[in-house]
């Protein structure tokens, strides 16, 4: 109660202190680059794919990418992959604004996310774009 305003709500840097006991620094730092990595990796990953422009590599770990649509609608199409995603289930997206523009963003933040993991995902996104290419879900191809 003497690090925190409120009596109901419980104090945070508790979770933080044990985190940083057990860990110590290093152990933080290699979760920090890790999530780094692989966010770089799943965002330059899904920018190879057909018809997805990144609109800003991986910082830290964060990026965002957007689907582009043969209509130059390229705000529907990004959402329209994004809820295809979602719905396909090996990962979530949310989309977002930026400069004018519907993107997904990109943010890794599970300290227990892999290499197979950043597979599986780029492999379902993949997935996703090719039934959506082909007609799948009331969309064409870009």
């Amino acid at each position: 109660m003497n690090w925190n305003p409120e009596w109901s709500r419980r104090p945070r840097g508790v979770v933080a202190y044990a985190t940083l006991k057990a860990l110590g620094r290093e152990g933080i730092a290699r979760i920090v680059d890790e999530c780094c990595r692989l966010a770089d990796r799943l965002v330059a990953g899904l920018g190879t794919l057909p018809g997805t422009e990144v609109l800003s590599p991986a910082k830290m770990n964060q990026g965002l990418v957007r689907f582009l649509a043969e209509d130059g609608d390229h705000d529907r199409r990004t959402d329209t992959v994004i809820e295809a995603i979602r719905a396909e289930g090996t990962a979530w997206f949310g989309g977002t604004d930026w400069n004018g523009q519907r993107a997904m963003r990109i943010s890794l933040c599970n300290h227990r996310t892999t290499d197979q993991d950043v597979d599986a995902t780029l492999e379902a996104v993949a997935r996703v774009l090719h039934d959506l290419n082909r007609g799948r879900n009331g969309d064409r191809a870009p």
